[in-house]
C-alpha cells in the first residue's frame, strides 16, 4: 500500500555571509530597528547531509572537526530546489524575516545579549571590514560596517512523500467447538 506521509529532514548549509555591525544600535528592543550585530547570508557554498553519529563513517560520511559533525556530499541535487531552500534560510531568523511573527523571533534571537556577544567576538577576529554609508534605499538605513565570513546552519524541512508500507495480513477466525 502506498500512502502520503509528511517527512521531516534536515540539511547542513555552509555559506558566505556578511557580519553586520551597526554602531548606532544599542540592541534596545522596540527602539532600535536592527541589532548591533547580525549575519546576512549572501552565497551558498555547500549543501550536505550530516549526522551526529560516529558510526556514519561506515556509510561514507567524514568528520568535520570544525562543526563536530559527520558530513556527506549529496550525489544528485536539484539546483533550483536548493536555491529556494537557501532563500528560505536567508528569510528565517536569525538571518532575516519575512513576516511579522518572523520579525518577533528575529528580534528575540538577534537582540539577545549572549548572541550579540558571540557575534561581536567573531567580528573582532575578522580582518576584511568595510564601512558602508547610510542609504535610505537599502535594508540598513544607518552607517554600518560589514565583514565577510563563512557560516553554517542546520535547517529542517518537511516534504510530502509517497511511502510504501506493508499491508496487514487478513486474519481468518475459526470457531472450533
Amino acid at each position: 500500500m502506498i500512502i502520503h506521509k509528511i517527512c521531516k529532514y534536515s540539511k547542513l548549509f555552509v555559506f558566505e555571509a556578511d557580519l553586520i555591525f551597526i554602531p548606532s544600535s544599542y540592541n534596545r528592543k522596540g527602539i532600535d530597528p536592527l541589532p548591533k550585530f547580525h549575519i546576512r547570508p549572501s552565497r551558498l557554498i555547500e549543501y550536505q547531509n550530516f549526522s551526529y553519529n560516529p558510526s556514519s563513517v561506515n556509510n561514507g560520511y567524514t568528520k568535520n572537526e570544525e562543526l563536530n559533525l559527520y558530513v556527506k556530499n549529496i550525489e544528485y541535487v536539484d539546483v533550483d530546489l536548493v536555491n529556494n531552500k537557501f532563500t528560505v534560510l536567508k528569510n528565517r531568523p536569525p538571518y532575516g524575516f519575512a513576516t511579522a511573527s518572523d520579525y518577533e523571533l528575529f528580534v528575540e534571537t538577534t537582540f539577545d545579549s549572549k548572541y550579540s556577544a558571540i557575534l561581536e567576538t567573531k567580528y573582532a577576529t575578522l580582518k576584511n571590514k568595510k564601512f558602508v554609508k547610510a542609504d535610505p534605499d537599502s535594508l540598513i538605513n544607518a552607517d554600518h560596517f560589514t565583514a565577510k565570513m563563512e557560516a553554517s546552519s542546520i535547517q529542517e524541512f518537511y516534504d510530502n512523500k509517497l511511502v510504501k508500507i506493508g499491508e496487514p495480513k487478513s486474519l481468518t477466525i475459526t470457531n472450533n467447538v
